[in-house]
């Protein structure tokens, strides 16, 4: 996962807007994902996401971890 800045102009003022990213690998290639559009952030929040985003891809070969958490939540009830 990783953080994808967008750049834009909005009533003459630039705006910069992130994305947090998944990239899988697939048999027809590389493959991109949106996993949540995040808006505007500061620069310690960005910071926060960044290292958000290291510490899931650093655990993807283990066992999958809940971005957020109402998945972990729901994945809990389908095993009920």
């Amino acid at each position: 996962m990783f953080l994808r800045a967008h750049h834009r102009t909005k009533d003459g003022k630039p705006h910069t807007y992130f994305t947090l990213v998944e990239s899988k690998r697939t048999e027809r290639g590389p493959r991109q994902r949106i996993v949540a559009e995040l808006g505007e952030l500061s620069a310690d929040e960005q910071r926060r996401w960044q290292r958000t985003a290291i510490f899931h891809t650093r655990h993807e070969d283990s066992k999958q971890l809940p971005l957020f958490l109402d998945e972990e939540v729901s994945a809990h009830q389908n095993h009920s």
